[in-house]
């Protein structure tokens, strides 16, 4: 797959649950940017975390080797150290970058309301 799809499609994936979030949150009346953009850092890290665990186990079922250019990331059908922290750097990226995406939408709310004011 193009890497370009990929990308629109995670893109994708990640701006629904946080539209859904935001949605949430403003049900749950928590207005503070700072605490908005904290939740939605830990709850990246937490759904990108689980995601890429499970694809990496379910990946080495059996008896898989797996490894990228540092190291083994799966041995024995086992994730190594190595393999743990790859998956905690891809999960903290997917954060920053759903905390980048809220922020993105932030702004564009701010400016839209700063607009449509008289």
């Amino acid at each position: 797959m193009p890497v370009a799809v990929t990308a629109v499609i995670v893109t994708l994936l990640l701006v629904i649950p946080v539209v859904i979030l935001r949605w949430m949150l403003g049900r749950l009346r928590v207005t503070n940017p700072m605490t908005i953009l904290a939740i939605v850092l830990a709850l990246g890290f937490t759904l990108g975390f689980a995601f890429e665990t499970g694809s990496q186990i379910t990946g080495a079922w059996g008896n898989l080797t797996a490894s990228d250019s540092q190291g083994f990331i799966v041995d024995g059908g086992r994730l190594t150290a190595h393999g743990w922290e790859t998956i905690a750097r891809r999960a903290a990226i997917a954060s920053l970058y759903s905390g980048l995406m809220a922020a993105a939408f932030w702004v564009t709310k701010s400016a839209l309301g700063r607009e449509t004011k008289p």
